[in-house]
């Protein structure tokens, strides 16, 4: 009994893994293969967003992921203002060197 308890919650541990930590939940989600990985990352902010990147930036270049150097960048991740999307709206787009993040406001870019 034990055992099949344990091989259970194995499972359910691997399938809430599977998911992607996002609070709160899209509307629609459509996942693709590949990797986007935190390392010498530069953070960009477009017209309209700026600021929205500095709690990432921060985290970031406490993790020791953020470029220090042009010469060093690898990836971006760029945060755009969209005002057709509503204050807590956002939608992003991973690819493989730079990862878009679109929102209606600041509290969108957050999520």
């Amino acid at each position: 009994m034990n055992k099949a308890l344990t091989i259970s919650a194995f499972c359910l541990s691997l399938a809430v893994h599977a998911q992607p930590a996002l609070v709160p939940w899209p509307q629609s989600m459509e996942r693709h293969e590949g990797v986007f990985a935190l390392q010498l990352v530069d953070i960009q902010e477009g017209e309209g967003a700026q600021g929205w990147g500095a709690m990432l930036r921060t985290d970031l270049s406490a993790l020791g992921a953020l470029a220090r150097t042009t010469n060093e960048v690898l990836r971006s991740v760029r945060f755009e203002s969209d005002g057709k999307l509503g204050e807590e709206g956002y939608v992003f787009v991973v690819e493989p060197g730079q990862v878009t993040i679109a929102a209606g406001g600041r509290q969108g870019a957050l999520y």
